[in-house]
């Protein structure tokens, strides 16, 4: 299995106003399958890809319970 890390919304620190980030990987072929029920390229997707696309990605992805590694929530 290939795998793509990418990055997203983490912990939101109100005390100190700091929004971290979240790592996370993901299944390549899934995720290239996903794009193109969108209509989007993997190639294009990756070299413009926002924190806002990766987190609906994220959310899409637990929903339909598809295999996520986050390697880092609080970075």
């Amino acid at each position: 299995m290939h795998i793509v890390t990418l990055e997203t919304y983490g912990v939101y620190d109100r005390k100190n106003n700091i929004q971290y980030m979240k790592e996370f990987n993901i299944c390549v072929n899934w995720l290239t399958d996903y794009l193109k029920l969108e209509g989007i390229k993997l190639d294009d997707f990756l070299s413009q890809y926002t924190w806002d696309c990766s987190e609906s990605i994220f959310r899409e992805a637990q929903k339909l319970e598809i295999y996520i590694e986050v390697i880092n929530d609080k970075l």
